[in-house]
């Protein structure tokens, strides 16, 4: 009885060690698996990184220029209100008609009559120079 006994606890033994020294080659194995995965997980999260920041750079570059744009069609609107303006003023429109045709409030009509009266009296003070 002794024998068996003993003959069973080294076969436990062995099957014991067997399985453990196969799952230490499957741990060994799953984590080289891992470290590879990892690895490429990496590279393609670089190879997204680099078009995406493009893209950003992109999208800022296009914000950028729509907003200059904008500036751009504001500055000459207002600038063919003003000429417009000037004009009405040397036709010797009132400030109130400047007003309703330009668009402009009244301290701008004003503004640019009172600029203009200016301008046509300096002409006038070089002519007679």
């Amino acid at each position: 009885m002794l024998f068996i006994m003993t003959f069973l606890g080294i076969a436990i033994t062995i099957i014991f060690l067997s399985f453990q020294k196969r799952s230490k080659k499957e741990a060994v194995e799953y984590d080289r698996k891992l470290r590879l995965l990892a690895r490429e997980l990496n590279q393609l999260r670089k190879s997204l990184v680099d078009p995406i920041n493009r893209l950003y750079e992109s999208e800022q570059r296009s914000r950028r220029i729509t907003e200059r744009l904008e500036q751009l069609e504001l500055r000459e609107k207002s600038s063919r209100q003003y000429g417009q303006a000037a004009k009405l003023v040397n036709n010797g429109s009132s400030v109130e008609d400047i007003m309703d045709i330009c668009g402009l409030n009244r301290g701008e009509a004003e503004l640019i009559k009172v600029m203009n009266e200016l301008d046509n009296t300096e002409e006038a003070e070089t002519k007679v120079m």
